[in-house]
C-alpha cells in the first residue's frame, strides 16, 4: 500500500477463500481506513482455493492498462493444489504483463505453498506472533528494484 500511495497507483484488492470475491477497487491516499477496516472485519468462512483469485489477478491486469507493469502481493494461511500446467501458463502471464508476484503466507504448516513459491520474485513467512522468515527470491526473474514489496 505503501508503494501504491507514493505511487498514486489504485489497488484491487482480492478476498477468496473457497470462495473469489469481486474485486474492490482502493486508492491508498483516500481510502487507507477503509482497507484497514477490510481486512480485519472480512469474516471467512474457511477453505482455500488459489487457481480464481489468481486468474482474476491476471484478468484485471490484462483488461486495464492503469495496471501495467505491477505487483501482485498474494497472502494466504492455506494451501490449495495448483496443476503444474497451471503453474507454466500463470508464470508465462506474469512474464509477458512484467508482473512482480510477492507471497506472504501465515502460519505456514510443512512449507505447504511450495507450488506458489515457483511462481514468486520474493517470499516471507510471518507467524502469529509477528516473526518474519524472507524466503528470498524464489524464481529466476529479478524483482524491480523500483518496485519493492509493501
Amino acid at each position: 500500500m505503501k508503494l501504491a500511495n507514493e505511487q498514486d497507483r489504485v489497488l484491487s484488492v482480492i478476498r477468496f477463500e473457497s470462495i473469489c470475491f469481486e474485486p474492490i477497487q482502493i486508492h491508498p491516499k483516500e481510502d487507507i481506513d477503509q482497507m484497514i477496516r477490510l481486512l480485519i472485519t472480512s469474516p471467512t468462512n474457511g477453505g482455500t482455493k488459489f487457481q480464481a483469485p489468481l486468474e482474476k489477478a491476471r484478468d484485471i491486469i490484462e483488461q486495464d492498462a492503469d495496471y501495467s507493469e505491477v505487483d501482485i502481493v498474494f497472502i494466504t494461511d492455506g494451501i490449495a493444489p495448483l496443476t503444474s500446467m497451471f503453474l507454466q501458463e500463470y508464470s508465462e502471464s506474469l512474464e509477458k504483463l512484467k508482473a512482480n508476484f510477492f507471497l506472504l503466507e501465515i502460519e505456514p504448516e510443512l512449507r505447504w505453498s511450495n507450488t506458489l513459491r515457483d511462481l514468486v520474485n520474493q517470499s516471507w513467512v510471518i507467524d502469529t506472533e509477528g516473526n518474519f522468515e524472507d524466503l528470498g527470491v524464489a524464481c529466476s526473474t529479478s524483482p524491480d528494484p523500483q518496485n519493492s514489496p509493501p
